[in-house]
């Protein structure tokens, strides 16, 4: 995944360090990645997620120097090559939402594994492995919690119990009813 919807103030911040450079030169400040990153951020072109942590970690460790003018050494100049307060809480944001997720998958995975266990030692004829139900998580569409509770109703019997009763009243179970009615699928995940 990249990010290129950054604020303008980071643009514009980037942009007016380059101009300066372009008229008094780059002197001893700023490494090459600096350089970079200030001709990257000025062209709004696409950050890693990578990058923006590094972003986040250099305006982060950099934050006295946000308002020390260009001309009384590198400090101000090489923050505002690094996109400045604006691309600091923004790159704080994007950082976030990173953990936000690694912390989902973190608690899916938790959530698996004890699903797995707990089925196993209920039905050890029937038994599951968490690679198994991993693979039927990514298969489902849908929220991480709605996606659990349908692993769980599959696990459960609720599924197969509906077919049941639908084919006992003379309905038909295709295979997309039975997913319908809870069965996870088995094939790659084309959700929306």
């Amino acid at each position: 995944m990249a990010f290129n919807d950054y604020p303008d103030g980071a643009v514009n911040n980037a942009k007016r360090c380059l101009a300066y450079v372009e008229k008094n030169g780059w002197g001893s400040c700023g490494t090459p990645v600096g350089k970079q990153r200030a001709n990257q951020i000025a062209k709004r072109e696409s950050l890693s997620k990578d990058t923006v942590k590094r972003v986040y970690s250099f305006l982060s460790r950099h934050a006295e120097s946000a308002d020390i003018p260009y001309t009384e050494g590198c400090g101000g100049l090489m923050y505002d090559a690094w996109g400045g307060k604006s691309m600091l809480n923004w790159a704080r944001a994007r950082v976030n939402e990173m953990n936000e997720d690694r912390n989902i998958q973190g608690a899916v995975r938790r959530a698996l594994k004890n699903i797995s266990r707990q089925h196993n030692q209920n039905n050890p004829k029937r038994k599951t492995t968490f690679l198994a139900l991993e693979m039927t998580f990514d298969s489902l569409c849908g929220t991480p919690k709605e996606r659990i509770k349908q692993i769980r109703q599959h696990l459960s019997g609720q599924a197969e119990q509906r077919k049941k009763e639908a084919e006992s009243n003379g309905v038909n179970y295709r295979g997309a009813e039975l997913r319908a009615a809870g069965k996870p699928a088995r094939k790659a995940n084309n959700c929306s």
